[in-house]
């Protein structure tokens, strides 16, 4: 086994968020999605909050997603969410980030971070 030089980290092949079978087989996915002004909370006041939570209520009743946790922090939220077949987690996002901003005057960072989840997660 050769050790790395000391300071070098590996470097990590970016992921993308789209195509694959995401859908097709209930993926759950751990979703982070940050605001642009970290420390500032844009989050967990009004009119964030309430159309946030708002947003992620119809989503789940037009059954585009399924919302199992939703998590809001000052800077950040956190969601536990599986998509519909007919939609791509990047799509959501990138649609409720859309709203959100348009309604809320939330600035969010560019993309987002996800992680599917498998069974014994």
């Amino acid at each position: 086994m050769t050790e790395k030089p000391a300071g070098r980290f590996s470097v990590r092949k970016p992921l993308t968020h789209g195509g694959g079978f995401h859908g097709c087989f209930g993926a759950m996915y751990f979703v982070t999605i940050c605001c642009q002004s970290r420390g500032s909370n844009q989050l967990c006041r009004e009119p964030g909050a309430t159309t946030l939570f708002e947003t992620a209520r119809r989503y789940h009743i037009s059954e585009r997603c399924h919302f199992y946790l939703l998590l809001l922090m000052p800077d950040h939220l956190h969601a536990l969410t599986s998509v519909s077949s007919q939609l791509k987690i990047a799509d959501l996002v990138r649609d409720s980030k859309r709203m959100t901003a348009r309604l809320a005057k939330i600035r969010w960072q560019r993309n987002f971070f996800d992680h599917r989840l498998r069974r014994e997660e």
